[in-house]
Order: structure tokens, then C-alpha cells, then sequence
């Protein structure tokens, strides 16, 4: 192995941890910022989490009382039995 083949070997080591680090940051801004700016940047991001998981839980009970209103149609207005058998 000669020593460019090394340098070279380094370097695509070295470009691909730099971008695995950017891939998978998810905690940490890519980009170097002000002191002042990152706790408001961290608290951000945790409530766009919280709202994000609230928009999901919202979402879980519209379709839970929408299957509940579509077996409510099923069962009394057309009168149709739901059976499960195990």
C-alpha cells in the first residue's frame, strides 16, 4: 500500500464519518451556533416533539371513534352480527 492509497483510504474514512455525523444528528445542530441560542433551540425541538405526539394521539382517537361509529352502523342500523372466533 502506498502512501497516497493511505491518504486517500483516511480521507473517505474521514468524509464518511463527517457525513454520518450529519446524518444521525439528531440532538445536536449541524451547524455551530451561539451560546445564547441553543437552550431555546433544544427547547424547541422538545416541543415540536410533544406537539408532533399530540397531533398522533389526535389522529388515534379519530379512528377509534370512527371504527366505533362504523360498528354502530354495522350492528343496529344494518343488523349484521361481528363475530371473532379463535
Amino acid at each position: 500500500m502506498t502512501p497516497t492509497d493511505l491518504y486517500t483510504l483516511i480521507q473517505r474514512a474521514r468524509y464518511g464519518w463527517d457525513g454520518a455525523q450529519r446524518f444521525f444528528a439528531i440532538w445536536a445542530p449541524i451547524a455551530p451556533m451561539p451560546d445564547l441560542i441553543t437552550p431555546f433551540l433544544a427547547i424547541a425541538s422538545v416541543i415540536s416533539v410533544a406537539l408532533l405526539a399530540g397531533v398522533a394521539i389526535a389522529a388515534l382517537s379519530t379512528l377509534l371513534v370512527a371504527l366505533a361509529a362504523l360498528h354502530l352502523l354495522i350492528t343496529q342500523v344494518l343488523g349484521l352480527s361481528i363475530e371473532v372466533v379463535i
